[in-house]
């Protein structure tokens, strides 16, 4: 059965694994599977999915970067509960 997703949600930074390859670093990770994302390289992944990055890490060069790749949504932890099914809810 195929599904077909509205939304993703991601971190910036986790290990790379086989898909991105070792010499992807892990603070740069999420940035790459974006890019692949948005380059149409991932199967079954519409390039225009919605994503949403929530993350704890705090760096500037890398949340630019992922933003000129088309994101919807920026969120740093700590952040509330509330506010992240709001941003979701904003996206249906």
């Amino acid at each position: 059965m195929d599904q077909k997703f509205d939304l993703l949600s991601m971190d910036v930074m986790f290990p790379p694994g086989k898909l991105l390859g070792q010499d992807t670093m892990p603070i740069k990770a999420g940035m790459k599977l974006l890019e692949m994302i948005r380059l149409g390289k991932i199967k079954n992944c519409d390039a225009n999915i919605n994503v949403i990055i929530l993350t704890a890490v705090i760096n500037y060069e890398i949340e630019n970067e992922i933003k000129k790749l088309g994101i919807s949504a920026y969120l740093k932890k700590p952040i509330g509960f509330s506010e992240i099914i709001e941003t979701f809810k904003k996206l249906k």
